[in-house]
């Protein structure tokens, strides 16, 4: 699985699951930035930190019952989230995004 992240689209962060045929999950950033820290989502995508192992983070993709349940290195989530927020601070992702498809649509 490869994380990936791009300042052009600020609030998503990729998740490629390297199968047979690559799957492409979205992923808010925030999102797993909060599943570090306590219980977070909901539908198709829920993330916490192990209650029992504080360096495991857990990420439930798909609806219950046929989702896959990821285990991640805490720590290391944590520090690359970090690198995503050097390239685009909390608060200023607005800034960085490219806002001319949406104006297309609403000047049809």
């Amino acid at each position: 699985m490869t994380f990936s992240y791009r300042s052009e689209d600020p609030l998503c962060v990729k998740a490629v699951f390297h199968c047979r045929q690559d799957i492409t999950w979205h992923l808010g950033r925030d999102l797993l930035a909060a599943a570090t820290r306590s219980l977070v989502g909901g539908s198709d995508v829920v993330g916490w930190p192990d209650p029992v192992d504080d360096g495991r983070l857990w990420l439930r993709l798909g609806p219950q019952p046929d989702h896959a349940l990821l285990g991640l290195d805490r720590g290391r989530m944590i520090a690359w989230l970090q690198t995503t927020y050097t390239l685009v601070p909390p608060g200023t992702e607005e800034e960085h995004m490219d806002w001319t498809p949406i104006h297309r649509l609403l000047t049809c």
